[in-house]
């Protein structure tokens, strides 16, 4: 059986790099008075940092945070197919959400959707498997949201 382990990393890199070149997403995160995009659509590892790490600097207003995880890892004709389970976060602060639209996040989430049901050539993607509408989160003081797919690749 091939170890799936060091693709986690190379999978998370393909959904930043797609989430970072997504024009429509960019726009979006602009919109909020983000300078560039592509400082808040991070691991998230790095926003749990800027959440958690008493020394770590405050988080950005807004921020879309990417993890994945193996699933499934099974043998299948003498190959070895895994399912990846890819998270998209994303969190904005209040003051953020009353400066936009009503339908920003809603707009920020379908963009998120857009960019995960998007298909590679050479993955299996069974696409949006969940996902949950902004809620107000008091430890962060944030609403918070996200999206979930479900990918495949047989190695």
């Amino acid at each position: 059986m091939s170890d799936h382990r060091p693709r986690l990393r190379a999978v998370r890199e393909m959904i930043l790099g797609r989430l970072v070149a997504d024009d429509q997403l960019a726009d979006l995160l602009e919109q909020a008075d983000v300078d560039d995009a592509s400082d808040v659509i991070v691991p998230a590892t790095v926003a749990r940092t800027w959440h958690e790490d008493d020394g770590a600097p405050d988080p950005p207003d807004v921020v879309v945070h990417v993890m994945v995880r193996t699933d499934l890892e099974e043998p299948r004709n003498l190959r070895t197919e895994a399912t990846f389970n890819v998270q998209v976060g994303f969190e904005y602060r209040p003051s953020v959400g009353r400066r936009q639209p009503t339908t920003w996040p809603d707009d920020v989430l379908g963009a998120i959707a857009s960019v995960g049901n998007d298909r590679i050539e050479g993955w299996y993607w069974d696409g949006e498997t969940g996902g949950t509408d902004p809620t107000f989160d008091d430890s962060i003081n944030r609403f918070v949201a996200g999206k979930t797919f479900e990918i495949r690749r047989i190695a």
